[in-house]
């Protein structure tokens, strides 16, 4: 079987050494990114609930407390917010919005470039298509048409680089696509718990 790869590799021409490059740091990437988004949901369903709940209760020193021992966005989050809880609510509210201007970079890293890579990866399998049709006609310009094993490579590099780079491409687009929509759930629970913690510190002030 990896004979059979490295065969396929070999026909494919050169176009094929950044297409398992570009794919396989994509791969990375959003590996990478899966299992970050998977640690800030837990926060967001286990931490946020169980800390909105001592705040509810009126003991702010558990709360702090909880809040500068745990490591992660929403912790540092409220945390900005309990810092500042002696002040009115507009104060507080820019307090934490620095902070989350300072972790969205974070939560946003690598996305473009998985995307970058998704549109990359087929236009990688056009220009070895190119290559590979150019190939050919450079061997009928030498040899005519008589000996199709003649033309064989130039043609199979044209075909093999098209099919990895749309291999690689699709699945990769779909993973960003669902990475994305995480994004955008994950920013928008943020924002829910911010208001709901906002409400709770400020209702008696």
């Amino acid at each position: 079987m990896l004979e059979s790869f490295v065969n396929v590799i070999n026909r494919g021409g050169v176009i094929m050494l950044p297409i398992i490059l570009f794919s396989t740091y994509a791969t990375y990437l959003i590996i990478k990114k899966w299992i970050y988004y998977r640690k800030v949901q837990k926060e967001v369903y286990s931490f946020v609930p169980a800390f909105l709940n001592i705040v509810k209760e009126g003991d702010l020193t558990q709360a702090k407390k909880i809040s500068s021992e745990s490591e992660g966005i929403m912790p540092r989050i409220m945390s900005a917010g309990l810092e500042n809880y002696e002040i009115g609510k507009a104060d507080i509210e820019r307090y934490i919005h620095e902070v989350v201007l300072e972790e969205m970079p974070q939560l946003e890293k690598s996305l473009s470039t998985v995307a970058v890579i998704a549109t990359m990866l087929p236009m990688l399998g056009l220009l070895g298509t190119v290559s590979g049709m150019i190939s050919t006609f450079n061997v009928i310009s030498f040899l005519g048409t008589g000996d199709p094993n003649a033309l064989a490579g130039g043609i199979s590099e044209a075909l093999i680089t098209t099919e990895a780079g749309l291999i690689t491409a699709l699945p990769i687009l779909f993973f960003h696509n669902h990475l994305a929509t995480k994004y955008e759930l994950i920013v928008s629970n943020i924002e829910k718990n911010i208001m709901k913690f906002l409400n709770l510190v400020t209702q008696d002030k």
